[in-house]
């Protein structure tokens, strides 16, 4: 899938036009935190060891909070 779609974007003449002059964009960096669990990250990781994970990140404690082993059943 991937080479899918990078073969896309180059083939994409207005998408060869504008790779190079990408809109500036102001950065806004996250607020810090006083108390835990008030923003949190969340994402997937995995597969590893042929099983995919949930991850919690706290933004306050900026530690692994949770990981909960995410099993994919078929249905």
């Amino acid at each position: 899938m991937d080479q899918e779609t990078e073969r896309r974007a180059r083939a994409c003449s207005i998408c060869t036009q504008v790779k190079s002059d990408p809109a500036p964009v102001e950065l806004h960096p996250w607020v810090w935190q006083t108390k835990p669990w008030r923003c949190i990250h969340v994402d997937f990781a995995g597969p590893l060891f042929n099983k995919t994970y949930l991850v919690f990140v706290d933004a306050f404690s900026r530690g692994k909070e949770d990981v909960s082993d995410f099993h994919n059943q078929d249905h």
